[in-house]
C-alpha cells in the first residue's frame, strides 16, 4: 500500500508566551493575536504542522506569526506537501475555514498541462 497516496492533514496552533512589556517588532513573531486562552495580555506564536496520516509522520512545518490568519496557509502548505510527496492525488484534510477558502479547488487538483 503506497501510504504516499492517502491523507495529508494540516492544521495550526499558537501558542502563548511570558514576556516583558514591550512592542514587538516587525522581525518578530511574537504578536498580539486571537488567544484561545482568553489571554490577550500575552505575546503568541503559531505552529503549523502538516502530517502523513495515519502515520503522523510530519511533511511541512513552519513556525509562523502570532497574528496571522490561517486562511492563507492552505494553498501554500497543499502546494508543498505536492513537491514533497511528488504528485496531487491524495485528500487534503484541514479545519473547516479550509472549506471556505477552497473556491479554488479546481486548481488544487488540475494537472499540469503537456
Amino acid at each position: 500500500m503506497n501510504y504516499l497516496r492517502k491523507l495529508h492533514s494540516s492544521d495550526t496552533s499558537s501558542f502563548s508566551v511570558n514576556h516583558q512589556r514591550g512592542e514587538p517588532t516587525e522581525e518578530n513573531l511574537l504578536h498580539y493575536g486571537h488567544s484561545k486562552d482568553k489571554r490577550p495580555d500575552l505575546l503568541q506564536y503559531r505552529q503549523l504542522l502538516a502530517t502523513l496520516d495515519p502515520m503522523g509522520m510530519p511533511l511541512v512545518s513552519a513556525t509562523l506569526e502570532g497574528n496571522g490568519a490561517d486562511d492563507p496557509l492552505y494553498f501554500p502548505t497543499w502546494e508543498k506537501i505536492v513537491k514533497v510527496i511528488g504528485h496531487k492525488k491524495f485528500v487534503f484534510i484541514a479545519d473547516c475555514e479550509c472549506s471556505h477558502t477552497c473556491g479554488f479547488a479546481a486548481e488544487w487538483t488540475a494537472e499540469p498541462e503537456g
